[in-house]
């Protein structure tokens, strides 16, 4: 019925990109812009509706670097935010994929303006990216609690 709705109803619009994409991020074990651990391992039902609704006509990704590739193209779709890079190396092109911090950067500067707390930010990819510096919380083990802690006016 969802893989329906999206050809019957013509929703392709951004949010619904925005979802899909993290179901493909999901399913894949990629973080947002964290792709180190990704697997080639998409539903039938997901990818149909990843062709569906990013109009795309390619095959199923079965190996990491393809699923990469499609990654960074549902990506892109969305918001323009990779570049990628050929590089050689032992006579064989790779291709890396780079970030554009400055756009990311910028963007969650204006955000400032809207929500001051920035609630939506997923602090895992803002370290990722290097936008926020990585907390380091210190835990004292034989921390005994305060009396307010354990009474709840029961005395």
């Amino acid at each position: 019925m969802m893989s329906n709705s999206y050809e019957e109803f013509g929703i392709h619009n951004v949010i619904s990109k925005i979802e899909l994409l993290g179901v493909f991020e999901k399913e894949t074990k990629i973080k947002r812009f964290n792709y180190d651990d990704a697997t080639p391992k998409v539903t039938d039902a997901t990818w149909n509706m990843v062709l569906k609704l990013f109009r795309k006509t390619t095959k199923k990704p079965e190996i990491k670097s393809d699923v990469i590739k499609e990654y960074v193209g549902m990506v892109n779709n969305i918001s323009k935010v990779h570049e990628g890079k050929r590089a050689k190396k032992d006579s064989k092109y790779l291709k890396n994929y780079i970030v554009d911090i400055d756009t990311l950067e910028a963007s969650y500067k204006l955000d400032k303006f809207n929500d001051e707390l920035r609630a939506d930010y997923c602090y895992d990819t803002l370290t990722h990216i290097k936008l926020k510096e990585q907390k380091v919380e210190e835990i004292v083990e034989d921390e005994k609690p305060e009396v307010y802690d354990l009474d709840w006016g029961l005395s």
